[in-house]
């Protein structure tokens, strides 16, 4: 992009800002949703778990043969998913005779969650903050490439601790993965206001050996450098991640574990992935081909803009994405919540976050990413349903075509 391009685009983006309405921000993010045989849920938090009977080691191998179960859209046509009744947990395939919550948690490589040499157990450092965050829509995507999807809206909570005090701000999302053996993946982002007036960046990686063991969490802060909490640049988080989703609350308990002993090699309990998944990814895809026929089109309304500053990685800034609408090959309506996590330097990188449901109730995960002017959109759907065709990494993204709080994206079939 020429400079003269790139401060058209800076300037477009403040004049949105400029536009949207006064009062707090709001960053919103949202996702997708599966329905027709009720998925069965952790009796201590009513997350959606995998279809079908709790697995069991014998059934695994023979589970693994069959072909996916077939899922049908949601009738309400708005991807949310009605309260889950507890069942039987049984026993887990992978599960350690070992309490996961007192050892160190070996990461499988594809989701190592940046400590490839473990994960410690988080509350042998120095507690930083407590969140208790409300819930908003919990959505079941149901079987996509990776594993059984669900996706957790948080609608805000509170932020207390010794080191930080705030708010999550509405808006974050947290996406939860279930593979075929019961090992959990979770990712996050999501916006913190601090009640000194900062804004954080938080993008959470986090795994469990079972789908009844607490999930920890690594957590990658992202603040202003030179502001009061630039010492979190440095810092190792680690905690844990609880859901209850009859109460409506997720909860987190976030540690410093920096300096703090992993214990001995054979204490640790190694989590595995099943043979022949592939892995979910956590960077974006770097842009190659070109442009081919269209695929569908976004109308993406947006708030305004959030500012984190000058970080570790460059100059953040968030714009909350509101709702809008898509057309073409995807016809539907983008959910509100989710935002695009952009750098304003290091060639202007966008990172947009948000889900899509469908007119004909299915939902779809977007993650659009890269400098300006390559983006490359990667999609996550059910496996077996009518948007499938997503599913390959196969696409380019057009450069944003900004109006009054709204911008406009084209999706292409990639050459």
């Amino acid at each position: 992009m020429s400079a003269h391009g790139h401060l058209g685009l800076l300037l477009a983006i403040a004049l949105l800002s400029a536009c949207s309405e006064a009062g707090s921000p709001v960053a919103t993010m949202a996702t997708q949703a599966d329905p027709a045989p009720q998925p069965n849920a952790d009796p201590s938090s009513g997350v959606p778990t995998p279809r079908g009977d709790t697995p069991t080691a014998e059934g695994a191998a023979d589970r693994a043969a069959q072909p996916p179960p077939e899922g049908s859209p949601d009738p309400s046509g708005d991807g949310s998913t009605d309260p889950l009744p507890p069942t039987d947990a049984g026993a887990t395939p992978g599960a350690s005779p070992e309490d996961p919550s007192v050892a160190t948690l070996m990461p499988d490589p594809s989701w190592d969650c940046g400590m490839p040499a473990g994960l410690p157990v988080p509350e042998r450092g120095a507690l930083v903050f407590e969140l208790s965050a409300q819930l908003g829509e919990v959505r079941d995507v149901g079987r996509t490439p990776y594993g059984e999807r669900a996706l957790l809206g948080l609608s805000g909570g509170a932020l207390e601790g010794p080191r930080i005090g705030g708010q999550l701000l509405e808006g974050g999302l947290d996406w939860q993965l279930t593979l075929a053996d019961g090992v959990v993946e979770v990712e996050q982002v999501a916006l913190l206001e601090t009640d000194d007036g900062e804004h954080i960046y938080m993008r959470t990686c986090g795994v469990a050996p079972t789908a009844d063991a607490p999930v920890r969490v690594v957590l990658d802060l992202e603040v202003r450098s030179a502001g009061p909490h630039g010492w979190l640049d440095d810092s190792i988080l680690v905690g844990t991640r609880e859901v209850d989703a009859q109460a409506g609350v997720l909860t987190m308990a976030v540690y410093d574990v920096t300096g703090v002993d992993l214990g001995a090699p054979e204490d640790a309990i190694e989590i595995a992935k099943p043979a022949g998944i592939p892995a979910q990814p956590w960077d974006c895809t770097v842009a190659s081909g070109s442009q081919g026929a269209v695929a569908f089109t976004e109308n993406v309304r947006i708030g305004g803009s959030i500012r984190v500053g000058q970080g570790k990685r460059g100059n953040r800034n968030a714009i909350p994405i509101t709702g809008g609408s898509t057309s073409g090959r995807v016809q539907g309506s983008v959910l509100p919540g989710g935002a695009d996590f952009q750098l304003l330097d290091n060639g202007f990188e966008l990172d947009a976050r948000y889900t899509l449901l469908t007119d004909d109730g299915e939902l779809i995960l977007v993650r659009n990413c890269g400098p300006g002017s390559a983006l490359v959109p990667r999609f996550e759907t059910r496996a077996d349903g009518p948007y499938a065709w997503l599913n390959e990494d196969a696409w380019l993204s057009s450069s944003p075509g900004i109006s009054i709080g709204a911008v406009n994206i084209t999706i292409y079939e990639r050459n």
